[in-house]
């Protein structure tokens, strides 16, 4: 017994290649628009079986937060996916692991409060980690907005390694999304003590880095107005989403409910 499921099948990757290129080959000389949903339900055949769900790929790393979380005195998270009908194929899923260990890490370290400042601040002990996929025809791109319910950027820490660091004057005013570019910056960090936690030794601008030479990148978005900061100024965190991008030849898009309605006419 090999273990396969006697009610499926087996395909090695030639023949699942073979099969791509003629439904592409197909698509292109066929104007016919009745013929466009078999050849699309071909397709999602193919692409489901060859991708999996971002929940699945992710899912050792979702459950090592609880041991991250337990060691920093916080409740474990509750991490939401809206996949929006996105899978990541096999050939992404290596480095969708290598960036989001990092990403969801650095919520639970840097983001999230620990359980006596939760409970101060009114929120629930269990923080909450969102993650959104968004895909970009225009450019070519699959964006993942990733937002947690944390204290937000620390714009006063931020700032602060701005001036020593020459990026501009003491008590210059700076605008949110500039002191939020300075994460990229090497040696730069929101918090005052190094731990192997989030970053293992790997900052943001390593993982920006890694994502450019991959045809993706990582930005952070301030959620609202980008006003000007100053060093008197009394705010000291503001609220963002990292932005992550990648390509989109490491996304499959299923859309389930073409696929009821196709069983439903092919059984009627």
């Amino acid at each position: 017994d090999d273990g396969r499921d006697i009610n499926g099948f087996w395909m090695d990757s030639k023949a699942i290649a073979r099969i791509k290129q003629s439904v592409k080959a197909l698509e292109k000389y066929s104007g016919v628009e009745k013929q466009t949903a078999p050849l699309q339900s071909i397709r999602n055949v193919i692409d489901k079986g060859t991708s999996t769900p971002f929940d699945d790929v992710l899912a050792d790393i979702i459950k090592s937060l609880g041991s991250i979380a337990g060691q920093l005195n916080k409740e474990t998270p509750l991490v939401n996916i809206q996949e929006n009908k996105l899978r990541v194929h096999e050939s992404g899923q290596s480095l969708v692991n290598n960036i989001f260990a990092h990403i969801l890490r650095n919520c639970v370290d840097h983001g999230i409060e620990n359980r006596e400042l939760r409970e101060q601040s009114g929120k629930p002990l269990a923080g909450t980690i969102d993650l959104t996929f968004e895909l970009c025809d225009s450019d070519g791109l699959v964006n993942i907005y990733v937002k947690d319910d944390g204290q937000g950027l620390n714009l006063q820490r931020l700032y602060r390694k701005g001036v020593e660091q020459a990026y501009w004057k003491n008590n210059e005013a700076v605008k949110y999304s500039a002191i939020s570019a300075l994460i990229f910056e090497s040696g730069v960090s929101t918090k005052d003590t190094v731990t192997d936690i989030s970053g293992r030794g790997v900052g943001m601008d390593a993982v920006k880095r890694f994502l450019q030479e991959s045809g993706g990148d990582v930005q952070l978005a301030i959620v609202e107005a980008d006003s000007d900061y100053q060093a008197d100024s009394i705010r000291t965190h503001v609220v963002f989403e990292t932005v992550i991008s990648l390509p989109r030849k490491l996304f499959a898009i299923i859309d389930e409910h073409e696929d009821d309605e196709e069983n439903v006419r092919a059984s009627s």
